[in-house]
């Protein structure tokens, strides 16, 4: 293990040195941590540097956690996801559109960030209600009808995270705080809209992005073709989790022990779906499938993954479960984090 260890930090080192990584890397095997370590700053102007308890916003990784809520109310039995939608969320347009298909990426539903660039006041900020009530009265053609075909969709997890307040009667902050965070002990973790709310984060890890006229990297808030980060900062459900890398192995850990719902139910979240005309949906509840790795469609895939990628961060969250292996990457510089994880995991199953 020890000769592993060298080899991932000896690669990582050299990523840094070359300009090409700036956030945090976590590296376990059977829960264990084999590699760790923070890599650059915070935040580059004040040059702030990362630590291993660094929180950083993880994009559309949280669209693992917003799934998760979801599935909590089913074994509940507060909601039903072969419902449709418009049974809890009164005046949504779609009356064939279920909640299984906003989990699965079937509904066929436009992208929110389109309509809100066309019909949205820019000097506010945007929050959930919006994006429902952006529907409700633009009631924008569908892509697809239900369940013909599979496209990622970020309007679907917003609209998940509108059923979690609306079944629960709380917000989706505080439910996600009181089932998921808090009982798992992620201290580190919570639902955040820094623009919105100007919380004071211990720790916090800001995201810049690469401007060619300035030949360096900016903030994104002052830049006009990020103007979005702002009016839209209040959306949460398909982002908006802040995390750290030990967090998150929390995560990873209480989903193999099932400790937030029952072994059927976490399966599920690791199985595809099919479309109307049988094609094969690589994504389940919230997780991406590695369909390479899949043998039987109708059983829960070994390797899932998410990723995300918001304007100054990119992360990705793998989860190998022949392996017992886990990979987890934070950046706040927007770097592609692909050949990372492809290497790091080359030299966890080299043997």
């Amino acid at each position: 293990m020890m000769k592993k260890q060298r080899q991932i930090k000896k690669f990582v080192d050299k990523v840094y040195e070359d300009g090409e990584f700036n956030g945090c890397i976590l590296v376990a095997e059977g829960g264990e941590t084999v590699f760790s370590g923070a890599y650059g700053f915070a935040e580059l102007e004040e040059e702030t540097p990362l630590t291993e308890q660094t929180m950083f916003d993880i994009a559309s990784v949280s669209k693992t956690f917003t799934a998760m809520a979801v599935m909590i109310l089913q074994e509940r039995g507060d909601l039903d996801i072969d419902e449709t939608v418009d049974t809890y969320l009164s005046g949504f347009p779609y009356a064939e559109i279920t909640i299984r298909h906003l989990l699965h990426h079937t509904s066929g539903l436009p992208d929110y960030m389109d309509l809100f660039a066309e019909h949205w006041d820019e000097s506010e900020i945007a929050t959930n209600p919006d994006v429902l009530e952006m529907l409700i009265e633009h009631e924008p053609d569908l892509e697809f009808e239900p369940n013909d075909q599979h496209e990622y969709n970020n309007t679907g997890y917003v609209l998940l995270a509108c059923l979690v307040e609306e079944v629960s009667g709380i917000k989706f902050a505080d439910f996600m705080k009181r089932n998921i965070f808090a009982p798992l002990g992620m201290t580190r973790t919570r639902i955040c809209n820094r623009r919105l709310s100007d919380p004071k984060i211990r720790d916090y890890a800001y995201g810049h992005v690469y401007d060619e006229d300035a030949e360096g990297y900016l903030l994104p808030d002052d830049l006009e073709d990020y103007d979005y980060v702002v009016y839209l900062d209040g959306i949460q459900g398909d982002g908006a989790v802040n995390s750290t890398i030990e967090d998150l192995l929390k995560w990873d850990r209480a989903l193999y022990a099932n400790e937030l719902i029952s072994e059927e139910t976490t399966a599920s979240l690791f199985t595809g779906s099919w479309t109307n005309d049988e094609e094969y949906v690589d994504y389940g509840l919230g997780w991406c499938l590695d369909w390479q790795d899949i043998e039987d469609p109708e059983e829960p895939a070994e390797v899932v993954y998410h990723d995300g990628n918001w304007a100054g961060y990119t992360s990705i969250l793998v989860r190998n479960m022949t392996y017992d292996l886990t990979i987890i990457i934070l950046s706040n510089c927007d770097d592609d984090l692909e050949p990372l994880y492809e290497k790091i995991e080359e030299i966890m199953l080299e043997e």
